[in-house]
């Protein structure tokens, strides 16, 4: 997994040998630790009325995606394009969500 975080946009990266992980079931996590902190990054799958959703506790963001939208992104794979959601924050931003998959990497790797 790769986190890339900018202004007003967070995007995961993931293989599609995740996606295939998260479709069973499984989490998908990285952990950053640096010399004060540690960072949790998880990704993993929900029923939602949306395609992603962010959840933020402490020093841990967790992505959510609707699994019925990973399914279908699954089967238009190698694909260029991501799922991408707008959350609106409580503070009245505005916090684009993306979910990529790298498709230069093989589902072997």
């Amino acid at each position: 997994m790769n986190v890339r975080i900018s202004n007003g946009q967070i995007r995961f990266r993931i293989s599609e040998k995740d996606i295939s992980e998260l479709l069973q079931g499984e989490n998908i996590s990285l952990t950053l630790t640096l010399s004060n902190a540690v960072y949790k990054y998880h990704i993993q799958t929900g029923e939602l009325s949306i395609p992603l959703a962010l959840n933020e506790k402490e020093n841990q963001l967790t992505l959510i995606i609707d699994r019925n939208t990973l399914a279908e992104f699954e089967k238009q794979l190698p694909s260029r394009a991501g799922i991408e959601h707008e959350e609106k924050l409580a503070n009245g931003l505005s916090l684009r969500l993306i979910l990529e998959v790298d498709i230069r990497k093989s589902r072997e790797d």
